[in-house]
């Protein structure tokens, strides 16, 4: 939903003469200028909830606009968590937005069921869709900032939780300052050098009014339990200026980081082995030249990067970590969709896939479609009979096969007769024998003929229904891959 901008009202123009207000203007303008980088003429969106924290956020930017010349617009995401609450702060941002004179952007969202589908905390589907409607208004409007009104206090919760959940640097550097979401998008925090007592003082000079989130003081969130509770017990017991130092210390994570993750991103390119998209190899044997530490950074900025993960949990990079040592098929789950398999030289990182569960019973003769394959069988003179390479055609001796098979997928304890041998192989070692990939096994499937299996479908046929000098007719089974058409999707 979009308003459109009306005359700005009377007190977005009074001119200040406050000295602590003026303060605060010539802060953010410094940080503006000098850490954020931002240009005159800029189009920021601002993310406005209704509370203090974004309503003094919105007040301040609209004041240095006169300076900065900004295109600002006012983007509000209703949660509807709260019922008639969630509603209310709605309508007051749209109304504040109608009184600063700026373009008003506002979306609903069933922040629960996302939850509960992708299986995340309520605070992380909220903070996703949020993001994601953010990042559609700033394409709407055509703005290449969204602000969001994260404080000091805000850094050190931050800091505080990941610290608490067990994270690598990338969590302890906290709120970044800015972060690029693509290349034409930053997200941006103007206020972040703020405290909170200084953004209460603010609004009191301005005479701005806000919403309060009741949800804010709730001990069941984290979060909430850190801000209540943690940090007023270590501001009494321990340190007055704990909020300070957190944010020193996450300054000093931050730089770390930063080096950290350029050499990364150096070095990355000779790590990793793309197979499909959404699945991404880690060669071992150079990873294993790394050192602990930078096997779990590298772990978590592969995550971030590709899988789009933030702050994992350290005791997951060390289960990962430690997967490199474990036998071959083994398997960590990083959450409910996605998972890391230790291959022979690599460390696979992929998203759940359903197992496509095959067991059909087929004629001698005929096409069936088997998921997404096309299955034809068909009699052959042997006059015909012309090998072929392609490892999805093959032959075999007619009269050596009944007049019904059955396809199925193949199963632990299955074996067979390869071509060209005379004894039995399991086909869990076949199948490593010829380096398929432990991702791909599930979906392999047997033929099987009175209780034998006659070809290891795709792979090698056995050798008890070859043709031979002595074979009167053939019996020639293709498999073809249906090709999806446009509005065909892959699982």
């Amino acid at each position: 939903m979009k308003i459109k901008k009306e005359e700005k009202s009377k007190k977005h123009l009074t001119i200040i003469k406050d000295s602590y207000v003026n303060s605060i203007l010539e802060k953010v303008t410094h940080f503006l200028r000098k850490e954020l980088f931002i240009d005159n003429g800029a189009k920021i969106v601002l993310g406005v909830s209704g509370g203090i924290d974004s309503v003094a956020m919105l007040d301040i930017l609209s004041l240095l606009t006169e300076n900065f010349l900004f295109q600002l617009s006012v983007a509000h995401y209703n949660h509807c968590l709260r019922g008639k609450n969630s509603d209310e702060d709605e309508n007051f941002v749209k109304e504040l937005a109608y009184q600063y004179g700026l373009n008003y952007y506002s979306s609903k969202g069933k922040v629960r069921q996302y939850a509960q589908k992708n299986t995340l905390s309520l605070e992380q589907s909220a903070r996703i869709l949020r993001y994601l409607f953010f990042q559609r208004v700033a394409n709407t409007s055509g703005s290449s900032y969204i602000a969001t009104a994260h404080t000091r206090e805000d850094v050190a919760e931050t800091f505080l939780m990941n610290l608490i959940r067990g994270s690598g640097l990338t969590g302890l550097s906290s709120i970044p300052l800015k972060r690029a979401l693509n290349k034409k998008l930053t997200v941006i925090r103007p206020i972040i050098i703020l405290s909170k007592g200084e953004l209460i003082e603010y609004a009191g000079k301005r005479g701005l009014k806000w919403r309060e989130d009741e949800s804010n003081i709730m001990l069941n969130f984290t979060r909430n339990r850190i801000r209540h509770t943690l940090l007023p017990l270590i501001k009494e017991q321990f340190n007055p200026n704990i909020v300070d130092v957190l944010n020193r210390t996450s300054k000093l994570f931050t730089s770390a980081d930063l080096i950290i993750q350029e050499y990364i991103e150096r070095y990355l390119p000779n790590l990793i082995e793309v197979i499909e998209n959404n699945t991404i190899g880690l060669k071992l044997q150079l990873f294993r030249t790394y050192n602990g530490f930078l096997q779990g950074e590298i772990i978590n900025y592969l995550l971030n990067r590709y899988f789009q993960l933030a702050y994992i949990n350290q005791n997951v990079i060390q289960g990962l970590c430690n997967l490199i040592d474990k036998a071959v098929g083994s398997i960590f789950w990083i959450n409910s969709k996605l998972f890391a398999i230790r291959d022979r030289d690599l460390l696979i990182f992929a998203r759940r896939k359903n197992i496509e569960k095959v067991n059909f019973v087929i004629e001698k003769t005929g096409e069936y479609r088997i998921n997404d394959k096309i299955i034809n069988l068909k009699k052959v003179n042997i006059k015909q009979f012309n090998y072929d390479k392609n490892p999805n055609i093959e032959y075999f001796d007619y009269n050596l096969i009944p007049n019904t098979l059955t396809i199925r997928n193949w199963e632990s304890g299955d074996s067979f007769t390869p071509l060209g041998m005379s004894g039995s192989v399991k086909i869990s070692d076949f199948l490593t024998n010829v380096k398929v990939s432990t991702l791909e096994r599930p979906n392999v499937m047997v033929m099987i003929a009175r209780d034998e299996i006659m070809w290891l479908i795709g792979y090698r046929i056995s050798d008890k229904f070859k043709v031979t000098d002595k074979t009167e007719s053939i019996l020639k089974i293709e498999v073809k891959q249906i090709k999806k058409g446009k509005n065909e999707k892959s699982d």
